[in-house]
């Protein structure tokens, strides 16, 4: 039920991680195995789903919603925050840096990292809010090394402006 009303609603529940760094709403999405929940770990005070983003516009603006199966502080149900950007994490891991990912790399990042449900006919729903989130100027791609230090790699995850 969330998701369908996620996706009926422009949004885009996605296989990433959500996290709340200092108010900034973050997703960092990829392939099993890419890094997410390495991320989420490095992060191990702040409010962290490893599993899911639900990425939803709300009143013109995008919004990352940490739901289930986050880690979050004692008696924390849900935490809703501002998006910042969401992360295509790429196969580099000599490094970490920021990325373009935009146009149709971006919008075939965001769908292959998609929920989609077991039926239903919802492919070309989802690539239309793919293409608006895109669109946004909100996703770019990202290399991690696990040689970063965390307060740099909390930099680029929440620069505004990460890819000239």
């Amino acid at each position: 039920v969330l998701w369908t009303w996620v996706v009926g609603a422009g949004g885009l529940v996605l296989h990433g991680a959500s996290l709340d760094l200092d108010g900034a709403g973050v997703v960092v999405s990829g392939r099993s195995g890419a890094g997410k929940s390495t991320i989420c770990g490095r992060f191990a005070d702040e409010w962290c789903n490893e599993e899911y983003a639900y990425v939803v516009p709300v009143a013109g603006q995008w919004e990352v919603w940490h739901l289930l199966g986050y880690r979050a502080r004692p008696g924390a149900t849900v935490r809703r925050s501002p998006l910042r950007r969401v992360w295509l994490l790429s196969s580099d891991r000599d490094q970490t840096a920021a990325l373009p990912a935009l146009g149709g790399d971006g919008i075939a990042g965001l769908v292959a990292n998609t929920i989609l449900p077991e039926s239903g006919n919802t492919l070309g729903l989802v690539c239309d809010n793919a293409a608006r989130l895109v669109s946004s100027g909100l996703v770019a791609g990202l290399a991690h090394s696990l040689a970063t230090p965390v307060a740099a790699l909390r930099a680029v995850l929440t620069s505004s402006n990460p890819v000239d």
